[in-house]
């Protein structure tokens, strides 16, 4: 698996990246917004972690341009989990919100479940109509 961090934090981007490269995983490391644009858009990538303070823009930005541009999971870490901070980071298009400190296993059962989600490609429509059949693929069903 390739996996994008961007992370401003020096110290905890080689933190993360040590995490995930021994749980296999082949990693690229930023430290800003614009730099993490010009990687995903020349390499796929499985995961993107993003941290939610980045020197050039926030990390709820960078997850809202990113979720516009592809359909690669994208794992926002934050301060604390605060509700807030959960709330606006997933709102901005982050699949999961973890917040720091957390426990290393945690963290990667996170990316294998986020992983093994099927991709969602970019753009697409939360409704779709087929022929004379329209289906909310973002509704849960409910008995």
């Amino acid at each position: 698996m390739r996996m994008l961090v961007v992370e401003a934090d020096r110290k905890f981007a080689r933190f993360i990246r040590m995490c995930l490269v021994e749980d296999g995983c082949a990693v690229d490391m930023v430290t800003t917004a614009n730099h993490a644009m010009q990687l995903t858009s020349l390499h796929p990538y499985d995961c993107l972690i993003v941290g939610i303070q980045l020197p050039d823009m926030r990390g709820v930005q960078l997850a809202t341009a990113l979720r516009r541009e592809g359909g690669a999971p994208i794992l926002m870490l934050g301060p604390c989990g605060s509700p807030e901070h959960v709330i606006e980071g997933l709102d901005s298009g982050a699949d999961a919100y973890l917040g720091s400190p957390f426990r290393v296993a945690e963290f990667s059962a996170r990316i294998r479940a986020l992983v093994r989600r099927p991709e969602r490609p970019a753009n697409l429509p939360a409704t779709g109509l087929m022929e004379s059949l329209a289906v909310n693929m973002l509704q849960p069903v409910t008995s």
